[in-house]
């Protein structure tokens, strides 16, 4: 689901949106991260870019794959063989769909805004 918050950080006030199951996640990973949450909203899921992956998938599926997908990036891996190693690490078939579809996406180099889209 999508969740849109409010939060200090700082003195400064901050606004976003943040995928997550519950509304305590959300929290959860605000306060993880130096914020003090002040208000936290669901939003209808429908808008979200990858609305039906992630809702079929856990908050903490979602952080373990893309902090793996930057460590690689940041070796210098390129996108591809990221996606390759991330689908024969992972057990989840929801994210292993996602993978596969991506990897299909970026091998064929197609418009990837467009494609994203679809998600």
């Amino acid at each position: 689901m999508l969740y849109w918050y409010k939060a200090l950080k700082g003195e400064k006030v901050i606004t976003g949106k943040l995928e997550a199951n519950v509304q305590n996640d959300v929290i959860a990973f605000l306060k993880n991260n130096n914020y003090f949450p002040i208000e936290v909203k669901k939003i209808d899921s429908g808008s979200s870019l990858f609305g039906g992956i992630l809702n079929r998938t856990s908050f903490t599926d979602i952080v373990d794959l893309t902090r793996q997908l930057a460590i690689m990036l940041n070796a210098g891996l390129t996108l591809l063989d990221c996606f390759e190693i991330l689908k024969k690490q992972n057990n989840f078939n929801e994210l292993k769909n996602f993978l596969h579809k991506a990897n299909d996406i970026f091998g064929e180099r197609k418009e990837i805004v467009e494609e994203l889209n679809k998600f």
